[in-house]
């Protein structure tokens, strides 16, 4: 038997009010961008009364910040829980698994990389995710001295790279895109290998 109580009625509303404000800011946001996008047209897209946004957020901003460390802790978990493998490897395994938990994530890459270095708080959230995730490819690398350093930059280059393009490519698949361009960079820009 399990003792873990099932979420209440009131409960069970509560998140949903809450999912369809985030969504409501996501789509509205993108669609018109984030400064013109008012606490009024949120929660009418919502179906909630307006003063119900601030039960939830403070401000709007607070919604994106929300969905980005969401975002960003679960790329970091990926991070955290690869064990050891050649950095080939380790990269294609991590970016794919990365690229996966961002599947359904479009309208969110898209606002924090349109309105991002707008937004303070998301700008200075990527600038810490950039840096957390360079030490862990760093280490990944070998730890020590400028190549590892470069390469990291390289590899975060080849990651954001890729993401910026899927947000703005309906049709792509990141998790494919994103482990071939893996691959020529392990592999490098010499002549292709025959088959």
């Amino acid at each position: 038997m399990s003792s873990v109580t099932p979420p209440s009625r009131r409960e069970r509303n509560k998140r949903a009010v809450r999912a369809r404000l985030v969504a409501a800011t996501l789509k509205l946001a993108v669609a018109h961008g984030f400064d013109a996008t008012s606490v009024a047209e949120i929660t009418a897209q919502a179906g909630v009364a307006k003063g119900t946004f601030f039960n939830y957020f403070p401000t709007k901003e607070a919604v994106i910040e929300e969905r980005y460390d969401e975002l960003f802790g679960r790329a970091l978990a990926i991070v955290e829980a690869s064990g050891p493998s050649s950095p080939r490897e380790w990269f294609r395994s991590v970016f794919g698994r990365m690229a996966r938990s961002l599947a359904r994530e479009r309208r969110i890459v898209q606002l924090v990389l349109l309105e991002g270095p707008r937004i303070k708080s998301i700008a200075a959230k990527e600038r810490a995710s950039f840096a957390a995730l360079h030490r862990a490819y760093v280490r990944v690398l070998g730890g020590t001295g400028p190549f590892a350093d470069r390469a990291a930059n390289v590899l975060q280059h080849v990651w954001s790279g890729a993401v910026e393009e899927w947000a703005s490519s309906p049709g792509m698949r990141l998790e494919a895109e994103i482990v071939r361009r893996v691959d020529v960079v392990f592999r490098g820009l010499g002549p292709r290998p025959s088959r």
